[in-house]
């Protein structure tokens, strides 16, 4: 498996991809009980978005493959953390 620099790069790279995942994950999950409002809707509502989650996962793998849902989920998550971060200085400014 690193015997040719190319597959070495890929692996180190999908190997840096699940820990910032796996962590950022470990992260929300244990943070929804310091947000506002009720501890208990906040641990449905997070449960509700994992399961809508799932069901888009199950039904996209079988039609575009692991490749194009993981770069498509990583490219939404990105677009909507970009967005919250603009609007945030956005609003600040007003």
């Amino acid at each position: 498996m690193f015997t040719n620099p190319t597959t070495l790069i890929r692996t180190l790279i999908i190997f840096v991809n699940w820990v910032v995942v796996t962590m950022v994950y470990y992260g929300l999950s244990l943070n929804v009980g310091s947000l506002g409002g009720s501890i208990y809707l906040n641990n449905f509502l997070s449960s509700l978005a994992e399961l809508i989650g799932y069901c888009v996962a199950l039904a996209g793998l079988g039609r575009l493959g692991r490749k194009w849902m993981h770069c498509g989920s990583m490219i939404l998550g990105g677009t909507g953390l970009y967005r919250q971060h603009v609007s945030r200085h956005v609003w600040r400014r007003l």
